[in-house]
């Protein structure tokens, strides 16, 4: 679990429509990058990779929750 202070701090980025919106559709565009990659991979090292990524992109998305939660 994240420290509670850590997670206060990143409050402002997550709770801001201004700030969250924008991050969310580029996150959202990095992910569908990330699976068309995934899709076309075919070296093994490069499949783990890209699955690192997809899932650090998803906790990225889940951030809010993490805050506010």
């Amino acid at each position: 679990m994240m420290d509670k202070r850590v997670l206060d701090r990143a409050r402002h980025i997550v709770n801001v429509r201004e700030n969250w919106e924008p991050l969310v559709d580029l996150l959202n565009e990095r992910l569908s990058f990330l699976r068309i990659s995934l899709e076309k991979a075919v070296d093994l090292h490069q499949i783990y990779r890209l699955q690192g990524e997809i899932s650090n992109t998803r906790w990225l998305l889940s951030l809010r929750e993490k805050v506010n939660g």
